[in-house]
């Protein structure tokens, strides 16, 4: 699996969970960063040919779908069309820190609401 890719592809699926309400609020961008700092970029340490660690994917792909104002539904997409190709480079260990990192992002605006916890059941479903 290309390092890299997954890392886009989570920011798709992050992106999914904080457009799942139809708006993106500045908290959940910051909880975001504050993940990708946290969790990812001490999971894994590739870097892409500038030289950036290839977590940084993540807030790339979010931030680009993003300006593009892309569909929730476009995003979610697009990480499980990943998630199918390479589910068996999906191991516990590596579900558990996508659904805790999701979890985290729905609930840093106000708590969940409906809609991020039909997202984070969708994804709790897929991955299992």
């Amino acid at each position: 699996m290309n390092y890299p890719d997954l890392f886009a592809a989570l920011g798709a699926l992050f992106y999914a969970v904080s457009a799942s309400d139809g708006q993106i609020a500045e908290k959940e961008k910051e909880k975001l960063k504050e993940q990708t700092r946290k969790i990812w970029l001490d999971w894994e340490h590739s870097t892409d040919k500038f030289g950036s660690d290839s977590a940084h994917y993540i807030s790339f792909e979010f931030e680009t779908l993003l300006d593009e104002d892309a569909d929730m539904d476009y995003a979610w997409n697009q990480f499980k069309d990943f998630y199918h190709i390479h589910h068996s480079a999906f191991n516990p260990a590596l579900r558990k820190r996508i659904q805790e990192t999701a979890a985290a992002v729905a609930l840093a605006k106000s708590g969940y609401n409906k809609a991020e916890l039909g997202i984070l059941t969708d994804l709790h479903l897929l991955m299992n």
